[in-house]
């Protein structure tokens, strides 16, 4: 069929207005559900479109806005400056693109924006008006905020902190701190870039090294160590400990770490262990010059009691010779002891008994059982303790035993709950006569025996006549 000029004109008008209704339909979902507010201003800046994201980002409805000044709706009085600038530059016909700065919202709060302003023209091309998209950015901008403090803080605490910031990529120095610079005598600049390598002395370089390779490549190494960087000047070296860690660096793995200097330490520690074998030795050495000059008080007194005829006044000298070594041997284990402070109480026990053996010639007549824990003691507890167990080993020997009798006599000295210290001697012996007083006698060991218990021991003495003499001493220890 052949249709006339009219006809196609008439389908022709009727297309176009259909395309126009659809590109109209477009544009109309686009204005009403982008994210961004849309905004239209004619030439006297009154609000002609209102998009619902503008209704969001600002809290006026299109129908308050609409008619409305835009500068009045959000534009904060301190910013009117900027915006005559802008409407003078688009009014030339010119687009204002990506501008951030501040808009208000209806509720008076101040919000961060960017936008995009365009002039709007008619058929004729003559401006009649602006468009504008505008982006809420507050919380970009607050997260670009707190993220350039965030940088700044940490910026500010590697520059300021005393130990070296390194990073290691490919060998290579990547970033290093003012405390690192200081260090090594390389200025920051001088120092990023070179293989790490370079900082290290060669007498620890192989273990560094090694280190870096197998902590880059998954192994498990020490996080911690210590070794000793070289200067600059090729010389100098900075014992330092390194505390380092894998972390991911521009896309790759790289070692981020710590360097202390701890020099100074390192060199006041090797005072202190020089000045504590000085002193050391010099402790050994008085405990060996006090032994001496008991041993010499002991040899005086042996050769004094030769011209002795008196039983009784020879008894008397033989008991305070033995009282002399029985303070000797405490010296003297102190001296062979490696701790200079303390001594080892069950060594100690078994040299005063086989001394004092020795010394009353009764070995025939009495067993000595000994049940002794290994419990050091400083000296001050092992003088009286010593000089107590002098006494009791003495008296058992001399006394307990009398004539042709054999028996046995006990030591113990033991650890109790609550840091408590028991030790006893017993015998089975004839006994101490019933009517003794430990506390009211007149003999010289049983005095000194509950003296040094109670007055230096702050400890009790306990008697106990069952089946022979055995005194129990209990004290609290260190």
């Amino acid at each position: 069929m052949i249709r006339t000029e009219i006809e196609i004109y008439e389908l022709i008008i009727v297309a176009s207005e259909d395309i126009r209704r659809a590109l109209e339909d477009n544009y109309r979902n686009l204005f009403d559900n982008a994210s961004d507010a849309i905004i239209t201003v004619d030439i006297e800046d009154r609000v002609t479109s209102w998009n619902k994201a503008a209704e969001t980002i600002f809290g006026w409805t299109a129908q308050e806005a609409i008619g409305e000044k835009l500068s009045t709706l959000i534009i904060p009085q301190n910013r009117q400056y900027e915006k005559n600038r802008r409407i003078d530059r688009i009014l030339s016909g010119r687009v204002v693109s990506g501008v951030e700065t501040l808009c208000r919202r209806k509720d008076g709060q101040e919000i961060n924006v960017s936008l995009t302003v365009s002039p709007l023209r008619d058929a004729n091309h003559k401006i009649i008006g602006m468009s504008g998209i505008i982006r809420d950015i507050t919380e970009r901008k607050h997260a670009k905020e707190e993220l350039a403090q965030s940088e700044e803080k940490y910026r500010t605490l590697i520059d300021n902190i005393q130990d070296g910031v390194f990073i290691i990529q490919d060998a290579k120095m990547q970033f290093v701190n003012e405390s690192f610079s200081r260090m090594t005598g390389y200025a920051v600049e001088e120092a990023i870039g070179k293989d790490f390598q370079l900082f290290v002395a060669p007498e620890d370089l192989e273990i560094v090294a090694d280190n870096y390779r197998r902590r880059q490549a998954g192994e498990k190494v020490p996080k911690e160590y210590e070794f000793r960087m070289l200067h600059r000047d090729g010389k100098s070296r900075i014992i330092v400990n390194i505390y380092a860690g894998i972390i991911t660096y521009r896309g790759s793995v790289a070692s981020m770490g710590t360097v202390k200097d701890i020099t100074d330490r390192k060199k006041a520690e090797e005072q202190i262990k020089n000045s504590l074998l000085e002193k050391e030795t010099l402790l050994r050495e008085i405990h060996h010059r006090v032994k001496n000059n008991m041993q010499i008080i002991s040899s005086l007194l042996l050769l004094q009691s030769q011209n002795i005829v008196d039983q009784k006044y020879l008894d008397i000298f033989n008991d305070i010779n033995n009282r002399i070594l029985s303070m000797a041997l405490i010296h003297e284990k102190l001296y062979e002891s490696e701790n200079l402070a303390q001594i080892n109480i069950q060594e100690y026990i078994n040299d005063l008994a086989s001394n004092l053996v020795d010394s009353y010639g009764r070995k025939g007549n009495a067993k000595i059982e000994i049940n002794v824990e290994n419990i050091p003691l400083n000296i001050n507890f092992a003088v009286p303790c010593g000089l107590i167990l002098n006494e009791l080993i003495t008296n058992s020997l001399k006394y307990a035993f009398p004539k042709d009798r054999h028996g046995k006599i006990k030591i113990v000295f033991q650890k109790r709950d609550g840091n408590m210290i028991h030790f006893s001697v017993s015998d089975d012996g004839i006994g101490i006569p019933g009517d003794m007083d430990i506390r009211n006698t007149k003999s010289l060991g049983i005095h000194l025996i509950t003296s040094l218990a109670e007055n230096q021991l702050h400890g009790e003495i306990i008697l106990n006549r069952e089946g022979g003499t055995e005194f129990q001493i209990n004290f609290k220890g260190e």
